[in-house]
């Protein structure tokens, strides 16, 4: 999944760089430079309660989970030489 999320966070950079370049009527040139790193780490939890005992008269009962979608995003920054 990550190298899916790279890939496509590559393909809009590229697409917004020709869009930008287009709208100011130039072309790009050759990649020069390309960044990539953690800029802001968030993160987010779901809260839940779960108590759980064991015993013969309170049998182990697995917790009502309902799975989600996966989102994922990241970021590049491309850097062109512009012709």
């Amino acid at each position: 999944m990550r190298k899916l999320v790279l890939e496509d966070a590559v393909r809009k950079a590229k697409t917004n760089a020709e869009t930008l370049a287009a709208a100011a009527g130039v072309r790009l040139g050759a990649l020069v430079q390309m960044d990539y790193g953690w800029l802001e780490v968030r993160f987010s939890t779901g809260e839940y309660d779960c108590c759980c005992e064991s015993g013969e008269d309170n049998p182990m009962v697995p917790p009502d989970i309902e799975p989600e979608d996966v989102k994922a995003e990241d970021s590049v920054t491309l850097i062109y030489e512009i012709q």
